[in-house]
Formats: structure tokens, C-alpha cells, sequence
């Protein structure tokens, strides 16, 4: 993932000990202390995001791709989630699933139903070669938010929460 680079992969392993901390926090007070402290040594720019190594290469594609090949619809966008991201008019519905066959838009199946007129990740998400990521730069931002929130370090937290909600407009 990072070709080598140590540098990389401590920041990697801070943000993973901080997402750790972080959920450890209401049951031992030193932990939000300790989350913060690895969040912000951790991975902070998208140039050092932890992702899968994936390719169009057979055998390396997306895990997602590659079920999708072979499992057809046994898995397919939750109603609610889908629901959930068209009531709050949220960017991230087209970014995350592609239109279903018939209806011509984003549609969630209800547990247990397969049919083609729910939708399936979008066409970048469930690509043969789209890169899952695993541990982000947003998610670590996000940490130092949510710890300076809970310190009350509100002006702090905003400035965090708000350097990412930026990226996204």
C-alpha cells in the first residue's frame, strides 16, 4: 500500500489507534485523550489514505466487482440507507449507487428481496479497479472533531468538522 514507506504507515497506524481509542472513550476516560493525541499524528491529507490495492487484472479487481460477477443481485442498496440519503439530499446517494434497470433512479430493496429494480454501487464504486478505502484522512479529521467536541473545544472542532465538509461543498 505504501511501498515501503515507514513514515506512511505510522501515520496509518495512529489513525488506526485513534478510531480505536475513540471507541473505547465512554468506558475509559484516558481514551478520548489518547484518540486525539494518535488522530493528530495520523493520516491528515488524502495523499496518505490507506486503501486496497486493486486492478483490472483478474484475481485483483474490487471485492465488490468481483461478487457482483459471481453472486448477480444477492446483494443490493438497503431502502433505508437509500431513503435516509434522498430525504437529507445527500451528494453522496449518486456517488455511492448507480440508477436500477426499470425505474431510472437510485432504488433500495427491502431485506430479504432481490429483484432488478434495486440499485447496485455506482459504476466508480464497483469498478474492477476502485481502490476501497480503509482508513482516510476525513476519518481522522473527523476524530479530532469529534474529541474537541466532546472537551468542549467547540470553536476547534467546528474549524476540523468544517476543513472536511469543505471538500465535499
Amino acid at each position: 500500500v505504501y511501498g515501503g514507506d515507514a513514515a506512511q504507515w505510522r501515520r496509518a497506524a495512529r489513525s488506526l489507534k485513534a478510531r480505536l481509542f475513540l471507541r473505547t472513550a465512554n468506558v475509559d476516560a484516558s481514551a478520548l485523550a489518547a484518540a486525539l493525541t494518535n488522530a493528530q499524528q495520523g493520516i491528515l491529507t488524502q495523499a496518505d489514505n490507506f486503501t486496497t490495492y486493486q486492478s483490472t487484472t483478474a484475481g485483483e479487481e474490487n471485492t465488490w466487482f468481483q461478487f457482483r460477477r459471481g453472486r448477480g443481485t444477492d446483494i443490493l442498496a438497503g431502502a433505508f440507507l437509500v431513503n435516509l440519503l434522498r430525504t437529507r439530499n445527500d451528494p453522496r446517494l449518486t456517488q455511492y449507487f448507480a440508477n436500477a434497470g426499470t425505474t431510472g433512479a437510485v432504488a433500495g430493496a427491502t431485506p430479504g428481496q432481490e429483484t432488478s429494480n434495486a440499485s447496485w454501487l455506482s459504476a466508480t464504486r464497483g469498478g474492477a479497479g476502485f481502490r476501497q478505502p480503509i482508513l482516510t484522512a476525513d476519518e481522522t479529521n473527523l476524530i479530532i472533531a469529534e474529541v474537541q467536541a466532546r472537551q468542549a473545544a467547540t470553536g476547534a472542532a467546528l474549524t476540523a468538522l468544517n476543513a472536511v465538509r469543505a471538500q465535499y461543498g
